[in-house]
């Protein structure tokens, strides 16, 4: 009899404690809920001013490429998928430089003064190197490689999108409050990039050439200028998605294109 009364009595102590600790976990989520819905980033404790919040969205990008390359050369190896900043940056005429760069034999890099932070620039570091005005550009250095620049300056903040709705999940990372419209310029590398080791100097200028044309069609068309909006977290951490590549790198989720 003892024994059974025992057995009643842990098993309600063991009930309690279930139900406290489901009570508190209950209280936690709330509370935290409560916090991201105020924009509260919960990792600094406190709300970003909308300078921060920026800066901290455009440090997201750059790490989003910076990790992609990196995820892609460690497994690939070829270093073809690289990200690079161009310090304070001009304003780019895309047309008047495209034409420029296509008459010489000079790298992509070196043609808009691109320093590459990624695959394996150890010495980058985007807390400390970034500041503004600067160029995201993120490309891949293989046949018919293409590019995307991304001027710091047209990342501006935007209201959400009509219709769009976080998921409870993403409300949780703190999504649902931020966005982002960020306008970015497509750009066949080809154009503007050097011959290759040992490749025929005929074929080279018919490559350089032919990525030429279908570069200022594409300007020409409105084709090679997108905007697009993008989620950002009380943070400043930019919502993505798997690339599905099989590789692992991760793309933006656009909420608008």
């Amino acid at each position: 009899m003892n024994r059974s009364k025992g057995v009643i009595r842990i098993v309600l102590l063991v009930a309690t404690l279930v139900v406290f600790a489901g009570a508190y976990i209950s209280v936690y989520f709330i509370n935290t809920f409560i916090k991201l819905d105020a924009g509260v980033c919960i990792s600094e404790g406190r709300i970003l001013d909308d300078e921060e919040h920026r800066r901290a969205f455009l440090r997201s990008m750059v790490r989003l490429g910076v990790d992609n390359s990196n995820v892609h050369n460690n497994l690939i190896g070829t270093q073809a998928l690289r990200t690079g900043i161009i310090h304070n940056s001009p304003v780019f005429d895309f047309f008047s430089l495209i034409t420029e760069f296509s008459k010489n034999e000079r790298s992509f890099e070196d043609n808009f003064s691109i320093n590459v932070v990624a695959p394996g620039a150890v010495e980058f570091d985007v807390n400390k190197d970034l500041h503004e005005p600067f160029t995201l550009v993120v490309y891949r250095v293989s046949p018919s490689g293409s590019s995307s620049f991304t001027d710091s300056r047209n990342v501006n903040r935007t209201s959400a999108p009509k219709g769009y709705a976080p998921s409870l999940y993403e409300k949780y990372q703190g999504f649902g409050r931020h966005y982002y419209r960020i306008e970015y310029t497509f750009v066949r590398v080809d154009c503007c990039s050097e011959r290759a080791q040992g490749e025929d100097r005929l074929a080279y200028i018919e490559r350089k050439s032919k990525a030429y044309l279908g570069s200022i069609k594409s300007l020409e068309r409105g084709l090679a200028v997108r905007t697009s909006v993008a989620a950002a977290s009380n943070c400043g951490d930019i919502l993505t998605e798997s690339s599905d590549n099989g590789v692992g790198t991760r793309s933006i989720r656009w909420i608008t294109f």
